[in-house]
């Protein structure tokens, strides 16, 4: 089954039901944190596999190492840990997933355009749940030292973030000054060299 965006229902629905869940992420938000929290069954068994690549919050780091009963690690590689894996084990034990776009952030999981798929077929699931813990075997544990290390390059990284943003701003700002006109001020520039 596809579903296009706003896959932030279906989630919570599952958190809600959820025996055991495992998330495979390329990030999580603070926010996205506090949503799977929030919603989720009391005694779930959660397994977190997540990538460092496209800046998870810190606070989600350090809600882990506070949190013994959440089994979680990182995942890093050479190139982008970029998954996005959602499943869940149902009071029944039958299993559900979805697979797709959305990152475990409010923007992906609820305002983004994204584009997911919800897996039912049970040896399916079975065999992400594989490839999930395959992974995360070889993912890396979360330890003090990890996360001030990463606190550090986090904030160097926020900080150029900004930079570039306002360069990107600059740029949007340029390209909309020829917006709805029929010639460019490239074309403009053509005719005054003549």
């Amino acid at each position: 089954m596809i579903i296009e965006s706003n896959i932030k229902s279906k989630i919570q629905l599952e958190l809600a039901n959820a025996k055991s869940f495992w998330v495979a992420t390329a990030m999580i938000s603070y926010n996205g944190w506090k949503f799977i929290q929030s919603n989720l069954a009391k005694n779930t068994d959660q397994h977190f596999l997540i990538g460092i690549d496209l800046a998870t919050d810190p606070i989600v780091f350090d809600s882990l190492l506070d949190n013994l009963n959440i089994n979680a690690r990182v995942y890093q590689t050479n190139f982008t840990f970029h998954p996005k894996v959602y499943i869940f084990q149902k009071v029944d034990s039958s299993y559900v997933a979805y697979i797709g776009s959305s990152n475990t952030t409010n923007w992906g999981l609820e305002k983004n355009v994204e584009m997911n798929f919800q897996v039912n077929d049970q040896d399916e699931c079975r065999k992400l749940l594989k490839w999930f813990n395959d992974l995360y075997n070889k993912g890396y544990l979360i330890t003090e030292d990890f996360v001030n290390e990463y606190k550090s390059k986090f904030l160097k990284a926020s900080f150029q973030k900004k930079v570039i943003q306002l360069d990107i701003e600059k740029i949007s700002n340029e390209l909309n000054k020829d917006k709805g006109q029929f010639f460019s001020r490239n074309n403009h520039q053509k005719f005054e060299e003549k």
